[in-house]
């Protein structure tokens, strides 16, 4: 195999950057990431039925989006000193579209588990199994991305394990 043909580590990174963050902001997609995490470890407390608990989460989420696109255009117009326009705010939207991709990395395979009869229970844990493994991938793939080694990649790293075990200790407290 020739230097052209085989595939360099940089490349694959960033395939699987684009991947995880669906090529939005990726910031925005851990928004969108732990905001799902959030709702459905509250959620899965509530005695509600699951497609409900998933469909208030979805609905959560675009709130969120929605709140956080129009709160950036605020921000914007109040230091632009300009209107509210219909073309601006479709703009602010679409700068916080990485929420609803990074909430669709678990929200997806939640819903498709729901639909093949899986019990709420592991339907619960699985999303939040997505959500707590995305987040610590976020923070390894954007160390790798930097070339981080050792111990700086094992700090980095370990930022997106202290938001997943966050996200399990809601969980455990909400029950």
């Amino acid at each position: 195999m020739n230097e052209e043909t085989r595939t360099k580590p940089g490349r694959v990174l960033a395939f699987c950057l684009k991947v995880l963050t669906v090529e939005g902001d990726p910031g925005a997609a851990i928004y969108g990431t732990l905001t799902v995490g959030a709702v459905l470890a509250a959620e899965s407390a509530r005695d509600l039925q699951l497609i409900s608990a998933l469909i208030g989460t979805s609905v959560a989420v675009i709130l969120y989006w929605f709140a956080h696109g129009y709160s950036a255009g605020m921000s914007r117009r109040l230091s632009n000193k300009t209107p509210l326009t219909w073309a601006g705010f479709r703009a602010d939207l679409r700068r916080e579209w990485g929420i609803i991709e990074g909430a669709t990395i678990p929200l997806v395979p939640t819903f498709i588990a729901a639909g093949f009869g899986m019990r709420p229970a592991a339907v619960y844990a699985l999303g939040l199994w997505i959500v707590a493994i995305s987040l610590i991938a976020y923070e390894l793939l954007a160390g790798l991305a930097i070339d981080l080694k050792n111990w700086a990649l094992v700090g980095q790293t370990a930022i997106g394990a202290v938001l997943a075990v966050g996200i399990v200790a809601l969980k455990a407290l909400l029950g």
